[in-house]
């Protein structure tokens, strides 16, 4: 902008008022549209497809209306990666202690089968599989510790800021 223009009386000042006009707006607006979008009122589908039986199979009245909407309404909804990573998180803390022992003759039966098919030498004990999963730091090592007793290598796939911090020259 020209220095001319800088020097107009009141210029500034009337460029800090749209600058607090604008904000006040923000703010104003954000804590209002929550109260906006609970008074629109949802809309109801219709059912438009009627739902036909075949046998003597019987269908609950909400499991007919559902379906008679179609098959986007008949979907589960897809969960997020956080509920995802919480069901990951709930099953693996779910096996009972008194299965840990029998795991661990598990694996070290299968790794034994395989370390006797190579030459019986554990030392040089070479995985044949590779599995590529995505890496949560709470998990990794634990998991990294069971492919190898499994005899799988296992990789894990970072998000790109991660990647690149930790690049392998």
């Amino acid at each position: 902008m020209p220095r001319a223009l800088l020097a107009l009386p009141g210029l500034l000042e009337w460029r800090e008022c749209t600058r607090l006009i604008d904000r006040s707006t923000d703010v104003v607006w954000n804590c209002v549209l929550p109260e906006l979008r609970r008074q629109v009122p949802k809309r109801n589908t219709v059912a438009g497809n009627p739902v036909h039986c075949v046998g003597n199979a019987e269908l609950s009245e909400a499991a007919q209306q559902v379906l008679s909407c179609g098959p986007k309404f008949a979907m589960a909804p897809r969960q997020t990666r956080q509920e995802q990573l919480a069901m990951v998180r709930q099953v693996a803390g779910k096996a009972p202690e008194s299965e840990f022992d029998l795991a661990e003759v598990l694996l070290k039966g299968s790794r034994s089968g395989s370390a006797a098919a190579s030459g019986g030498n554990d030392a040089r004990f070479r995985p044949e599989k590779v599995l590529v999963i995505p890496y949560v730091h709470t998990v990794s090592h634990n998991l990294r510790k069971l492919g190898r007793k499994v005899g799988v290598d296992v990789l894990f796939s970072a998000p790109p800021d991660f990647a690149s911090k930790c690049a392998i020259n």
